[in-house]
């Protein structure tokens, strides 16, 4: 008679295996969560970042994406391209310098109806201090935008 123990490792290794592969999944299948979980709506109907919930998002452009409120869902879901920040979320900042850095979604700024995000404080204010900036920007997310975002 095979002994308890046997039985349940018997049992619960094939389980666990199963239970693992299905949690490592491939790159392909996982989606960054963008702004750290920020709204991207919010910074144009509130005037501020506001931490979004898992439980109202939306995937898109291979990110999910949080929201505050129903409403902010709904919205970014007819016009995303309105919402998003400019260089994937990455600092604008650093990406005028051509470096793909993680931006801190708490410092930020709305130009001409974009969302820029920064790395830092200070960086929207110097970015726009410097006009050439955002053209710089535009020109190396060209060749960084698949690049991987340093942290």
């Amino acid at each position: 008679m095979m002994s308890i123990a046997r039985r349940v490792f018997l049992f619960a290794t094939p389980a666990m295996i199963l239970s693992s592969a299905a949690t490592a999944q491939s790159p392909a299948r996982v989606q960054r969560v963008a702004l750290r979980g920020y709204d991207p709506v919010a910074y144009f109907t509130d005037g501020e970042p506001i931490q979004g919930s898992a439980a109202l998002s939306v995937v898109w452009d291979e990110a999910r994406w949080h929201f505050s409120s129903q409403k902010n869902l709904e919205l970014f879901r007819a016009e995303p391209d309105r919402y998003t920040p400019q260089f994937g979320g990455s600092c604008a900042m650093r990406m005028s310098g051509g470096e793909k850095v993680e931006a801190d979604p708490k410092n930020w700024l709305i130009q001409d109806g974009k969302l820029f995000v920064f790395a830092t404080p200070s960086g929207p204010t110097r970015f726009l201090a410097d006009n050439s900036r955002r053209d710089r920007a535009a020109e190396n997310w060209k060749t960084l935008q698949s690049t991987p975002t340093r942290r």
